[in-house]
């Protein structure tokens, strides 16, 4: 985060330590192997934001002529993505927020959600809906700790 003032830091610092101390054993375990696999990702990648734009580029580019979405979504790309895992979440939604696109595979790999009702499947609009909708009532729920996730992969 070089480009972030210290007082961001230390204020993010603040509110992850503030979080941290309310976990239960298993919420703990939970949060240690988010952070070990952040640290591991970033020492292998810039950034999770610049890796996502860079697949998702790649994938764009490279499927933008193919109908068939088992093509579409075993793209080397696409799986690179899906295997950012929550890394990628923040982008996927964002890109959601703008446009329709093939992100329901992804998001369905890797939240083991599927808030798409099956009489709207093939509908990008409506599965685009329901996954925002999806994210919205996470957001609720989790409160602080989805943003500050959110914020700590987008910084």
């Amino acid at each position: 985060f070089p480009t972030r003032r210290s007082s961001d830091l230390l204020s993010t610092a603040r509110n992850l330590a503030q979080l941290i101390a309310h976990f239960d054993d298993r919420e703990a375990a939970e949060w240690s192997a988010f952070l070990s696999g952040f640290n591991f990702y970033t020492k292998l990648h810039d950034s999770p934001k610049q890796r996502f734009e860079t697949l998702a580029a790649n994938w764009r580019s490279e499927t933008r002529y193919l109908s068939d979405t088992n093509e579409i979504c075993s793209h080397p790309a696409y799986q690179e993505i899906i295997g950012m895992g929550i890394l990628a979440l923040p982008f996927i939604f964002a890109e959601l927020e703008n446009q329709p696109d093939q992100w329901y595979w992804a998001l369905k790999a890797i939240t083991g959600a599927d808030p798409v009702p099956e009489e709207h499947r093939g509908n990008l609009e409506l599965m685009r809906a329901a996954w925002l909708n999806w994210a919205s009532s996470c957001k609720e729920r989790l409160g602080a700790e989805w943003r500050r996730v959110f914020i700590a992969v987008s910084a």
